[in-house]
């Protein structure tokens, strides 16, 4: 109680005498005064000068979900929740928010986050929702993988709570799953089952999990209408993201821009020859740090996604000064770029170019 009375105690210290990150993360949110999404003192005074806090600051987090048109949404689950950046988003958007968290110090977050909000609820445990067969129009499930395997998260243990969080979904419902792309962590997966081609736990030798087995899983689960984005540099903070169609297109350029994308970030070692060149096979989501694969229930559309490409600049700005760059999907293939502040004029890019 005593640190949430002091002023401005400088991130040095709080990172040097937390006894965990989530007790640091905590720390800091208590000396904040704005912890809405258009918070200045996230974006100036933290994630800037602290890479390691980005994740927990950075409005790159619901960015993604800012670009998608979410059409009768109005009760929300989120599992995974965090230190709740993107929870705060979700209570801003939405008519009710429920968050899970079982880390209880990032729970402690996320209520702080939003303790402003009487749209959000925060839990520990999926146990815990308020009604068992409770249904949601959008469920968010976000897995970061690098952190979850080291505390004995198995493959098994991953589709397990799938299984548990889609139950609750409404039969109109969309889920989302944000997850690491194993293709670009070598190792990652390193304890566990992995799935075989008919979705369901297999128990045979030890390997990473494709993409295409998550896919696999959702759809022996009642799930259909399969959409994948590709994101770099990662999935917790994606500044550039790829649909499904823009990895299609096998255009060479968009290779050049994902290496770009991954040059500051966790998925590296691609170099512009090589990321153009698969791109140019059709494997653009094989250098992607992260994806998020949104499914429904067979009757059900996706939301559309009207670009092919999503990417922010200038994202150590605040959110509203922010640039972002998109690749429309449909019409011509060119870039339009628009600050949601500070207006540049447009600039045409040709994605079809050779170089």
């Amino acid at each position: 109680n005593d640190v949430a009375r002091i002023k401005k105690l400088s991130l040095e210290r709080i990172l040097s005498t937390s006894i965990s990150p989530g007790a640091a993360i905590l720390r800091i949110l208590q000396q904040c005064n704005n912890r809405s999404t258009t918070s200045r003192e996230f974006s100036e005074q933290i994630h800037t000068t602290h890479p390691f806090l980005k994740r927990h600051f950075s409005s790159l987090r619901y960015a993604f979900m800012e670009s998608l048109p979410f059409e009768g949404v109005n009760h929300v689950l989120e599992v995974g929740a965090g230190s709740g950046v993107l929870t705060r988003y979700l209570g801003e958007r939405f008519k009710s928010v429920i968050a899970v968290e079982n880390d209880i110090e990032f729970a402690e977050c996320s209520k702080l986050r939003c303790n402003d909000l009487a749209t959000v609820s925060v839990l520990t445990s999926l146990e815990k929702l308020p009604v068992e067969d409770i249904k949601f129009d959008l469920i968010i499930l976000t897995c970061d993988c690098r952190l979850l395997v080291p505390k004995g998260m198995t493959i098994e243990n991953l589709t397990t709570l799938i299984r548990k969080t889609i139950m609750h979904l409404e039969p109109g419902g969309l889920f989302m799953l944000f997850i690491d792309n194993p293709l670009s962590h070598a190792g990652m997966y390193s304890s566990g089952p992995a799935i075989n081609s008919g979705g369901k736990a297999s128990t045979g030798a030890l390997r990473s999990l494709h993409i295409s087995d998550l896919k696999n899983f959702l759809l022996s689960n009642g799930l259909a209408n399969l959409r994948a984005c590709y994101m770099f540099p990662d999935h917790i903070n994606p500044k550039t993201i790829f649909s499904d169609e823009a990895e299609s297109s096998k255009l060479r350029a968009f290779g050049y821009w994902a290496a770009s994308a991954l040059e500051a970030g966790i998925a590296s070692g691609y170099d512009l020859i090589s990321a153009a060149e698969l791109s140019h096979a059709g494997r653009l989501g094989d250098m992607a740090g992260g994806v998020c694969i949104m499914a429904t229930h067979s009757e059900c559309k996706n939301p559309e996604i009207p670009w092919l490409v999503f990417s922010l600049c200038n994202t150590k700005r605040p959110p509203v000064t922010q640039t972002i760059t998109k690749v429309p999907a449909n019409g011509d293939l060119k870039v339009v770029k628009e600050g949601q502040k500070f207006h540049d004029p447009p600039f045409i890019f040709d994605p079809n170019m050779n170089y």
